[in-house]
């Protein structure tokens, strides 16, 4: 599998909750040098469970800034969705300097917020 730095330089439709963008073309550059750990949050607009947890899901940004959290809509980047093997939505991915170190599939918020702090807490330099 491509590392998520080369395959989210491909594509232009990912949302940034801690940032607001809804579109935004990333470089290889700018994703290894301004972050090291990044929650993917793969989701659809029709789905029940994705609008149960996404405003959770930005508060989590907002309280974690030196994470990255990604809303990438599978419907919008299919091909992109499908290399991640995404079977069911949302499906969260956490990675740290563009390796996969977990992933969650579902709207659980306390599982979320634990594999959230696992990671912040990886790097005890960036901790919030």
């Amino acid at each position: 599998m491509e590392s998520l730095q080369l395959q989210l330089s491909r594509y232009r439709k990912i949302g940034f909750h801690s940032l607001k963008f809804t579109s935004l073309r990333l470089s290889n550059d700018y994703m290894g040098s301004c972050v090291s750990k990044v929650i993917a949050n793969f989701s659809a607009t029709w789905c029940g469970p994705c609008k149960m947890i996404a405003p959770y899901y930005s508060e989590l940004s907002e309280k974690y800034t030196s994470m990255m959290f990604l809303l990438v809509d599978v419907d919008d980047l299919t091909d992109f969705s499908t290399s991640w093997d995404i079977k069911a939505t949302p499906t969260f991915f956490f990675l740290k300097d563009g390796q996969q170190l977990d992933k969650l599939v579902g709207a659980n918020k306390p599982e979320l917020l634990k594999k959230i702090v696992v990671i912040n807490d990886s790097l005890p330099e960036y901790k919030q």
